[in-house]
């Protein structure tokens, strides 16, 4: 495109050239540009798409990993329960948080207590049971939010 460009832009300079020839070169310079938006435009916005998905799903695989990790290190003493369960609270208030920025069509499933577990685990201490059940339903529910991610997180 930019060959054929210069090419009539050289020829226009070497001859003798009327305005409409000058016109004609700048029409021509406008189709080019139109076409090559038409071409650019839906490219750079899928790219922008994709980059915008990508960095939502690594998010969320971060907040999943940091509550897999706190599954995975329960309070073993009493002493330990309170900051188990205020850590508990603090990743479940900044997923809540960047769902609402994000997606506030995920945060419902999020928030949803539907299938919560009630069955209690001998192992959790009892002042930790409900975080442990808590944690435990949230993680799913993000799990499945991940799994529809393209219906959750769209660009705008």
């Amino acid at each position: 495109m930019l060959d054929a460009i210069a090419w009539r832009f050289y020829l226009f300079i070497t001859k003798d050239t009327k305005p409409f020839d000058w016109f004609s070169f700048w029409v021509f310079v406008g189709f080019q540009v139109i076409t090559l938006s038409f071409i650019a435009v839906p490219l750079w916005l899928d790219h922008h798409r994709k980059s915008k998905a990508e960095e939502w799903e690594t998010s969320i695989l971060g907040f999943i990993a940091d509550g897999q990790e706190l599954l995975a290190n329960l309070p073993i003493g009493s002493a330990e329960i309170d900051t188990w369960n205020d850590a508990v609270d603090a990743l479940i208030q900044r997923v809540t948080a960047f769902l609402r920025q994000n997606s506030p069509k995920a945060l419902t499933p999020f928030r949803s207590n539907i299938d919560f577990p009630t069955t209690i685990n001998p192992v959790i201490w009892p002042a930790s049971q409900g975080r442990y059940s808590m944690l435990n339903h949230r993680l799913r529910n993000l799990e499945s939010i991940m799994e529809n991610s393209e219906v959750y997180f769209r660009c705008r």
